[in-house]
């Protein structure tokens, strides 16, 4: 029996350049160097993990079950000493739920791997949301109890995997939704006529079925005192976790945090949440305010036009601060130019890997 190679963290930690790139993962050591061609994020995000234990920013990046398949080919090695003090737990949701049991537990199901959720979809709850650049779905998911309380930290996301002609597809979601509904789990689901997911599974679901979710995802976990104003970027769907924050902020009496939200889209008609994001403005106007900007405006849009720029950011969005936080989700294009304006505006470039102390946090 041949024994494994086992590495120390300093001699890990010397493997730092775009040519010799190692890091462990779950006390796994692996020499990604050739990957970097290969790697989705670029090699700005292998860059930034060289050298370190990357089990954090891995596992919030929301990767399939398979990544780790994929890595297979690039482990050379175990890290020395280690102790994996994180356990994967799949949790059947059919099933009762006293071990699960909200009062018992207050966070409800958070830090678990969720197993099954039955899908209940009426055709009252079940809203086809119809713009002029796709269809998006507001899909209600019924937990197994009306009392259940899903207690997923405010600003994570859950991932959705499903066998699709024999291939493992994964997809993350933020829900719209809150832990103060309770028996219900809402996604806003944007509908791509040709994607495996959306628009091969997700557009046909029918009452009772059943899709495999997988959280708590993400670096983000809001809880009011992070600070004291948040600036939001958005387009498109990128509206989904600011609309959870935005929702647990202004529902939250003893929360003062002050939101600005800055949301992009093609036209009017594919303004998503428009009605809710109105009705917080008009029932909290010293929290939260909001300004659409539309590429294609009407002869009667009274809002900004054109993509967001610096001088819309400086104008709608907090100044940068020790109590100020600006958060950013939409297209790579969109996320691209604001994080160029936002540090020529003073505020601190965010790394690679998002992490809760980035002032400008990228989800």
């Amino acid at each position: 029996m041949t024994l494994e190679t086992e590495y120390t963290a300093d001699e890990v930690a010397q493997h730092t350049k775009p040519d010799d790139i190692w890091m462990t993962i779950h006390g796994e050591v692996y020499d990604v160097t050739k990957y970097v061609m290969d790697h989705p994020g670029g090699i700005e995000v292998l860059l930034e993990a060289a050298g370190t234990d990357a089990s954090e920013p891995f596992d919030n990046a929301g990767h399939s079950d398979d990544a780790f398949d994929l890595m297979t080919p690039f482990r050379i090695g175990k890290l020395k000493g280690h102790v994996n003090k994180k356990s994967k737990l799949t949790v059947p949701l059919q099933s009762p739920l006293e071990k699960l049991d909200s009062t018992k537990q207050p966070h409800g199901l958070a830090g678990i791997t969720l197993g099954f959720l039955s899908l209940g979809i009426a055709a009252s709850t079940y809203k086809v949301l119809k713009g002029e650049h796709g269809i998006s779905a507001l899909i209600p998911v019924a937990m197994p109890q009306m009392k259940a309380m899903l207690g997923l930290p405010t600003g994570q996301h859950v991932a959705i995997t499903m066998n699709i002609d024999g291939d493992k597809v994964t997809r993350s979601y933020t829900p719209v939704s809150n832990n103060l509904d309770y028996g219900v789990l809402e996604l806003l689901v944007k509908i791509y006529p040709d994607g495996k997911l959306t628009g091969g599974c997700l557009a046909n679901l029918q009452i009772g079925d059943e899709v495999q979710f997988r959280g708590p995802k993400g670096a983000m976990r809001y809880s009011n005192g992070l600070c004291k104003k948040i600036g939001m970027i958005a387009g498109g769907t990128g509206i989904t976790p600011m609309f959870q924050l935005i929702r647990a902020i202004c529902e939250n009496d003893r929360d003062a945090t002050e939101i600005s939200l800055i949301y992009a889209n093609h036209t009017e008609n594919d303004i998503l949440l428009k009605d809710e994001l109105d009705k917080f403005s008009r029932l909290y106007p010293k929290l939260f305010k909001v300004f659409y900007v539309i590429e294609h405006p009407s002869t009667t849009w009274n809002s900004g036009v054109g993509y967001i720029t610096k001088d819309m950011a400086a104008q709608r969005l907090p100044l940068p601060g020790n109590d100020v936080k600006i958060m950013v989700c939409g297209p790579p294009g969109m996320v691209g130019a604001a994080k160029k304006f936002l540090g020529e505006l003073g505020y601190e470039t965010p790394g690679a890997n998002p992490k809760m102390s980035d002032q400008v946090f990228i989800f």
